[in-house]
Formats: C-alpha cells, structure tokens, sequence
C-alpha cells in the first residue's frame, strides 16, 4: 500500500531533481573543475565558475519567483531575489545597496554575453593569490570590486543548503509548480528530432539510461538495457530517408 499523500511526493519529486541534476550536475562540475586545479596545473581561470554558479543562481531564483512574469523571462529578478535572500544570508554584504544587481549585470551579463567581466569588476580564483579569500567583494585601489572566485563558489553553495533547508522544507509546494511549469513552458523541436531521425541520425546505445531533467515526474529513473550481443532495434519505417542532407 502506498501511503506517501501529494504533498508528500511533491517533496520527494523536488528533492530528487535537485539532487539528481542540480548537485550531481552543476555541482558537481564546479567540484570537478576545483579538484583539477593546484599549483601544478594552475587552471585559475574564473569564467567557467562565474558561469556555472550564475546558472545555478538563476535556476534556485525560479524556483521561488517562478521563470516568467508576464510572459517574459525574469531572470533579473529571480537572480537579484535568491543572492539578497540567500547568499545574503551567508554574507551581508550581498545585500547591500545595488551589490545583487552589480553581480548580475557586470558579472553574471558580462560572462554570459561578452565573454569578459564589465565595468568595476575583478575576478580571480588563486585563493594563494594576489587577491586572497577574506577580501572577496572588497574593492581594490582601482575603485573595482574584487570577485574572488573561491570565496564566492563557497558562498553559493553554503547559500544552497541554506535555500533547501529554509525554502524547500517549507515551500516545497511552490516550488514544484515553478519547476513544473518551466519544463513544461520549454520549446518543442519535435520537426528538427523528426527530420534527424528520417536523416538516419539516430543513436542506439548498449545501455541507455534516462539523465534528461526534463521530466521531473518520475521519482526513479528509467533504465533500458539492450543485450551487448544483439543489434541495435530496427529504424522505424518513417525514419527511413526520403534524400540526404544536403
């Protein structure tokens, strides 16, 4: 018998997407690309990590602001409301004045669309660096506010077990029905997958594993094991091309 009520699997649902793509994925990158660097490799580079942690930023903001406002996205808002809520709870001084939006237009912008920090910004990760730990969002003699990259991976992630243990815990409900509706509001290219498959690009995996967060209903993911000794299954008879890519 099954005693586990709505709300109950809402919990559940939320908590196993979290942990199934948001930690053991974006997370897990940023550990990953950490655990690569030391003094012998030296890749004490920032975008990578400025890029992630913003993502991860702007997915937790969803889930309590939800992804639209008035049928645009809201990514400013759902940033700038997660950094002063939450990382803000690990460091005041991400609620100071104008200090969520700075990290959003000139850090968070300038990575994502520039390929380079804007105005007022300097980022190093080194925490043996010139810029140490303790002086991250301290502001250097050229009037710019240091981004230390260390320190603020740091933060985000003490921010997010903050976020899980305050806002999930409690709030679950709303943030399952944000999380539903983003997936859902996600562009169809059912043309482009259907035009693939009639150009025979399909692939049959020995051993294929659902790992697509898009379908966050399913509690336990769905394994399909395909024997290494047979062949792959038959292209359906609508794949078979009509002409070749040109």
């Amino acid at each position: 018998m099954n005693n586990i009520n709505e709300e109950d699997n809402e919990l559940i649902k939320i908590n196993n997407y979290l942990e199934k793509y948001f930690e053991n994925w974006l997370i897990n990158d940023i550990d990953l690309i950490r655990n690569c660097s030391s003094e012998e490799n030296k890749l004490y580079f920032t975008l990578p990590y400025v890029l992630l942690v913003h993502a991860g930023i702007d997915f937790l903001g969803g889930l309590i602001c939800g992804f639209k406002r008035n049928n645009r996205s809201n990514s400013h808002e759902r940033s700038v409301e997660f950094i002063k809520k939450y990382m803000g709870d690990v460091d005041p001084v991400y609620r100071e004045n104008n200090m969520a939006n700075f990290l959003y237009e000139n850090v968070r912008n300038g990575a994502v669309h520039c390929a380079m920090y804007k105005k007022n910004a300097s980022c190093t990760t080194d925490p043996n660096g010139y810029y140490p730990k303790e002086n991250h969002l301290y502001v250097n003699i050229d009037n710019k506010i240091i981004i230390q990259v260390s320190q603020f991976i740091d933060d985000f992630k003490e921010a997010y077990k903050r976020f899980k243990e305050k806002y999930i815990k409690k709030y679950y409900k709303n943030a399952h029905k944000n999380l539903i509706e983003m997936l859902e509001d996600s562009k169809d290219f059912e043309n482009l997958i259907n035009c693939l498959k009639q150009n025979h690009r399909i692939y049959y995996p020995e051993v294929e594993i659902d790992i697509s967060p898009s379908q966050v209903d399913s509690i336990s993911s769905s394994i399909k094991i395909y024997n290494s000794s047979s062949t792959a299954p038959p292209i359906p008879s609508e794949a078979v091309p009509k002409e070749k890519f040109q």
